[in-house]
């Protein structure tokens, strides 16, 4: 909030800034418009001061209620009408709090609610100065100001500027009189051009802007104001311009505009009417007339020039209200042109034009041909605007392609209907009427048909897109046709290409989409050079098509293709390049077609004197009718191709010839097929069918004795298939064969029946062979004495109930040997089975790339023998008891018999025999293979040993080491060569041999280990083994003695003898601190040398030994460093030994002359001792640090403290 003070409401900055901006007005009601606008039985008196009420009344802000209302707003109102100088009194509701304000300052915009508005109470500034007291309402409307601001600007300002800074401006009597004139001219500017923009905004009406000055003075005396004469002459310019603009309206329908029709005409000459009287009301008025009555005796120059404009407005409003008299008798009409049906569009269309000759006859206003023209013109518009309605044209570049072409269609039957009743009511009219049309029809429709032509060219641009785009209806396109071949993918992306091609030539249009439907004269030449464009790209496509069937149709061999190929194409035939093309293709094809009826003709010409030109197994003469039908239903298949697509495929000249040639040879194929069936007809005259339906029909078979084959006599299966085929051709058929004919069906029921039958018995019998036929000869024997009645014709065809009987017991004993067969041999082919697999179960399983400790080899053996001893017993004992099964069948039938089955059990014997020899010299390759390798490189190890120091007690206790190996050597060969030599043997020691069992008569045999211990193959395996081992143990000893045997001295020399040796000798610090280096690195050597060696199929651990060679060379360094430290002991012992006993000797001091002498030689005898005293100081030192750089620590120690104690730390 703001105080404003009296200097502010004296100046103009507060009217013209402060109100309008700080207060933010948006419409103002004044004084008069509250009080009309006032309810009073409405309101409730709240004050008991009856001025007070009538402030309250006069508050009319939105949403206010009596609630709002407290003693304080009553008493800031009593104020406001009291004696003291307060001249502003503001009412609003406050937007935060919702809450009705009475205030004297100006509030800001942000607490008044736009859209409840404010009221406010201003006096006028003669009454501040003088103390007043408002007691009556009249003195209140004489001496106070007040409004309602509300949300509207341009009518606020208005108002605020008319009511309320112009008379404060005015009235103020300390303004001199040529500043007041100065304002008063621009207030009238600027109302006037206010209040014009306020009318042509809410209402299109011209308001002619009245000034109020000089209302209340009378003409006399407002003359002779020259400023105030000028001040009118300034606004009657103005209203001369108001008027002479509303004039240039009246010639609107002289204007060619294409973008309104009837209805938009009575619509703007009913509102220009409606201006043209307000304009004559505002005329009358009296302050207007005052005016002009002022003007004229000033005799102003501007006075006739508005008089005459007068005149005109009056003319204007009889001429236009003739023209809307005629215009509403189009109205109704107009209406039903926009959506009338397309059946009822006549007649609407007659009766708008009989209205429009009823003008023409009738008024002043169209009374003139261009004035008829020109209503014509905008019946158009609503055409061509109801067809623009229809039309999407950014549906039409979505894909809605369809139907986007079936609403140019709708449109264009419309304009057609309307132009042609137009022109056929003009052209009666010019016929029998008297007052002519004198225009061309053509330039009066020409609009319509130009748009009729742009309808026909989107029309276009739709089918471009049907055909070159494959659009539809919808987001989706029409999947591309495919094409077989080699080049059917090539042709593919041609039409692919295509697609693209028509796409992009599609974006052009689609950016100048709005120009589509735009018919002004700005944009036809635009879209014209897009249409142009489109139109070129569009030729190269028809070029690529043209190319594109050209390529196609090259490559077919048949009409079907052919025709296939032209469907695809067939809908751009629209297309006059790719019409012609389809048209030649079309030729081509029914050349195709006269080709094949000139090859069938050919074919027929050459076989109508042959009879023996098809194959023997088919009909004679059914198949040379059969023939016929088949070359001529070729022929037929194209003719129907034909006679199909002809709906869709451009007729030629060849069309009516094909079928004429079609028929002819359709009758010579007729009769080429009755000569056949006569010729048949003569040939089965002398047929017997049943005569030789008695012929036995099963016989032994010559190539094999024990089999059997059916016989069934050619010509009945000869005789049934020509009535078969005949009877499919629709023939008839001979007397003597219609018995066999309808039992055709029972013969092949019997005949399949019987070679079931012999198919099986035969498949048993070829299934056994020499040996195996030898066992079931009996059996076979019997099953042919069955068959007997078969064989000497006592059973036949003709009696089907006895061949049902015969043929149900064949195979009952046909079943009962199948199966003895299929059991004998399911079980021979089980024992070969198990032989086999015993011959895969080896005895030594090893995996690659695993190396084994000795004790797990070992162990793995055993496990492996023992679970392959298990699973070979158990195939043997499966084979023994299948065999046991067998010998059931056969131990009652004669010896011939009997010695086939020991033929057999030999067999299987022999088979196991070879499967244990080729189980145990697997075995042996494999240990061989392990051992030796292969030919393409060394053995892979496969078994752990650790070479290591093992300690030897000597007789006189004295520990020796000796190098060795775990396990040892000739352990591991033992263990080897044990393999192949007793424990696969004997693991197959305890089976029998079969024909032990099963034979019949002895055989003699060799048991099964003896022969394979026997067997050369299994020696030389051995052989290999014993060599293999023989070598890795020599490459062991030489790997040992070229690694290893330079440290021996390690554990070969006596260390004890020689560390006391080496006491003995005096050597010197350097030559001891050498021989403990020397061994650091020989330890250091050792560390050096290879853990992990592969000397073939053993695997050298070298760990144990590296470990036991470093710790001897940690104690022969332990043994030379205590050498040291006794020599660093002996030499402390003696230098303290000696500094004690002459320190003794030295403090005793001589008591007697005598003595003197004996104590000066023992001081010089001890300084000559000094230098060899120090001599041993370096070498004690050079031993200390030797001691410490091998980390020994040196200890004081307890019992002298004067000799220090040393003790080795172990490295």
């Amino acid at each position: 909030m703001m105080d404003i003070t009296s200097e502010e409401l004296s100046s103009d900055y507060f009217y013209n800034d402060d109100i309008k901006d700080r207060m933010d007005t948006k419409s103002m009601k004044t004084d008069h418009d509250i009080l009309a606008g006032m309810d009073p039985a409405t309101s409730i008196d709240l004050s008991d001061n009856p001025m007070v009420n009538y402030v309250r009344k006069l508050i009319r802000l939105p949403n206010i209620s009596n609630d709002m209302w407290t003693r304080e707003h009553f008493t800031l109102i009593k104020d406001f009408l009291s004696i003291r100088p307060q001249r502003l009194l503001f009412a609003y509701i406050d937007r935060r709090t919702s809450s009705l304000i009475l205030t004297s300052s100006i509030p800001t915009t942000y607490v008044i609610q736009i859209q409840h508005g404010l009221n406010y109470f201003i006096r006028k500034q003669q009454d501040v100065q003088v103390e007043m007291n408002i007691q009556t309402v009249t003195d209140f409307l004489k001496h106070i100001r007040f409004g309602y601001i509300n949300s509207k600007p341009i009518k606020c300002c208005a108002s605020l500027v008319s009511s309320l800074f112009g008379p404060l401006f005015i009235d103020n009597p300390y303004v001199q009189d040529v500043i007041k004139n100065d304002f008063a001219t621009e207030l009238n500017s600027f109302l006037a051009t206010l209040y014009e923009h306020q009318y042509k905004d809410s209402s299109y009406i011209t308001y002619l802007f009245i000034p109020k000055e000089g209302v209340d003075k009378p003409s006399d005396e407002l003359i002779k104001d020259k400023a105030l004469i000028t001040r009118f002459e300034v606004v009657m310019l103005k209203w001369h311009h108001q008027l002479k603009d509303v004039l240039l309206i009246q010639d609107r329908l002289s204007m060619q505009d294409t973008s309104v029709g009837i209805t938009e005409e009575i619509e703007f000459w009913t509102a220009r009417l409606t201006d043209l009287h307000h304009i004559g009301k505002q005329l009358e008025r009296s302050e207007l007339q005052n005016i002009i009555k002022v003007l004229i005796m000033a005799k102003s120059i501007y006075t006739q020039q508005f008089l005459t404009t007068e005149q005109e407005i009056k003319k204007c409003t009889a001429y236009v209200e003739d023209c809307l008299k005629f215009l509403k008798i189009l109205w109704e009409p107009s209406l039903k042109l926009n959506d009338v049906p397309l059946d009822e569009l006549r007649q609407v269309v007659t009766d708008i034009l009989y209205r429009i000759m009823v003008a023409w006859y009738n008024s002043k206003f169209f009374a003139t041909q261009d004035k008829i023209a020109l209503i014509i013109s905008k019946i158009n518009n609503q055409i061509i605007t109801r067809c623009v309605k229809y039309i999407n044209i950014e549906k039409l570049f979505h894909g809605y392609v369809q139907s986007t072409q079936d609403t140019l269609q709708n449109c264009c039957q419309i304009i057609d209907t309307y132009l042609d009743t137009c022109l056929h009511i003009f052209e009666m009219h010019d016929k029998y009427a008297k007052k002519l049309f004198h225009f061309k029809k053509d330039d009066l429709f020409h609009f319509v048909s130009l748009f009729r032509q742009r309808l026909t060219e989107i029309s276009e641009i739709c089918d471009c897109m049907k055909y070159f785009g494959w659009y539809r209806d919808g987001l989706q396109r029409e999947k591309l046709p495919l094409f077989g071949g080699r080049q059917g993918d090539e042709y593919q992306r041609t039409l692919e290409e295509s697609q693209h091609a028509l796409d992009r030539a599609l974006i052009p249009l689609k950016r100048r989409s709005r120009y589509m439907l735009d018919m002004s004269i700005q944009t036809y030449r635009i879209w014209q050079n897009e249409m142009q464009r489109f139109s070129a790209a569009i030729r190269e496509l028809d070029v690529i098509i043209v190319k594109l069937i050209n390529e196609t149709t090259t490559k077919t061999e048949t009409i079907e293709q052919m025709i296939d190929i032209l469907d695809i194409f067939v809908n751009l035939r629209q297309r006059t390049a790719i019409n012609n093309v389809l048209v030649d293709k079309i030729r081509d094809v029914y050349k195709m077609f006269f080709n094949g009826l000139d090859d069938v003709h050919t074919q027929i010409a050459s076989r109508q004197n042959i009879t023996d030109n098809f194959e023997t197994a088919l009909p004679k003469y059914a198949t040379r009718a059969t023939w016929i039908r088949n070359i001529v239903m070729r022929v037929e298949k194209d003719y129907n191709i034909l006679v199909n697509s002809s709906s869709h495929l451009s007729d030629v000249q060849q069309k009516l010839e094909a079928k004429l040639n079609y028929e002819k040879l359709i009758a010579l194929a007729e009769d080429f097929k009755k000569r056949a069936h006569s010729d048949w007809w003569q040939a089965t005259s002398d047929l017997l069918p049943r005569k030789l339906l008695q012929i036995p029909f099963l016989r032994r078979s010559q190539n094999h004795n024990s089999m059997i084959e059916v016989y069934f006599d050619s010509q009945i299966i000869v005789a049934i298939n020509e009535v078969v085929h005949w009877n499919r051709l629709g023939y008839e058929i001979p007397y003597s064969l219609n018995d066999v004919y309808n039992a055709k069906d029972s013969y092949r029921q019997m005949r399949e029946e019987t070679y079931k039958f012999v198919r099986k018995f035969n498949q048993s019998i070829a299934s056994l062979s020499q040996e195996e036929s030898c066992l079931f000869q009996e059996r076979i024997k019997i099953m042919l004495k069955k068959l007997q009645p078969a064989f000497v014709g006592k059973v036949t065809y003709m009696d089907e109930n006895q061949f049902n009987d015969f043929i149900f017991d064949a195979n009952r004993f046909n079943d009962q040997l199948t199966n003895l067969i299929k059991s004998f041999k399911v079980n021979h082919i089980k024992c070969c089975l198990k032989c086999t697999a015993i011959s895969h179960q080896l005895f030594v399983k090893i995996e690659s790339g695993t190396v084994y400790i000795y004790d797990s080899f070992v162990e793995t053996l055993k496990s492996v023998d023992r679970v392959s001893k298990y699973l070979i017993h158990e195939m043997y004992e499966e084979i023994v008891m299948g065999i046991r099964m067998q010998q059931t069948i056969f131990k009652d039938d004669p010896a011939q018999v009997l010695t086939c089955w020991d033929h057999w059990i030999s067999f299987i014997d022999c088979m196991l025999e070879e499967a244990l020899l080729l189980n145990v010299t697997t075995s042996l390759q494999q240990l061989s293979l392990l051992v030796n390798g292969d030919v393409h490189g060394a053995p892979t190890p496969f078994l752990n040993i650790d070479l290591c120091l093992k300690k030897i007690e000597t007789p006189i206790e004295k520990t020796k080491y000796v190098l060795g190996y775990h396990p040892s050597l000739e352990e591991l060969t033992e263990t080897i060569n044990n393999i192949g030599e007793n424990q696969m043997i004997d693991s197959i020691s305890g089976y029998v041999r079969l024909c032990d069992l099963f034979s019949y008569s002895s055989l003699n045999r060799e048991a099964y280990h003896a022969v394979i211990r026997n067997n050369p193959i299994q020696s030389k395996w051995k052989a290999k083994i014993a060599v293999g081992t023989q070598s890795a143990m020599t490459e062991i000893h030489k790997y040992t003695e070229r690694n290893w045997y330079q440290f021996r001295q390690l554990w070969e020399v006596d260390k004890e003898s020689f560390i006391a040796t080496y006491k003995g000798e005096e050597g010197g610090l350097q030559i001891l601190e050498a021989d403990i280096a020397r061994y650091t690195e020989v330890a250091n050597n050792i560390n050096n040398q290879e853990t992990i060696a592969n000397i073939l199929m053993y695997q050298i651990d070298c760990t144990p030994l590296k470990v036991a060679l470093v710790k001897i060379c940690q104690e022969w360094q332990q043994s030379l460093i205590y050498i040291v430290l006794g020599r660093l002991e002996n030499d402390l012992n003696d230098i303290v030994s000696l500094i004690k006993q002459n320190t003794e000797r030295a403090v005793i001091l001589p008591k007697t002359y005598d003595d003197i002498p004996i104590y000066q030689q023992f001081i010089d005898d001890l300084k000559a001792n000094i230098p060899r005293i120090e001599a041993k100081i370096p070498l004690i030192s050079e031993e200390v640090a030797l001691l410490l750089r091998y980390e020994v620590e040196i200890e004081q120690g307890v019992s002298s403290p004067s000799i220090p104690r040393y003790v080795v730390v172990p490295t």
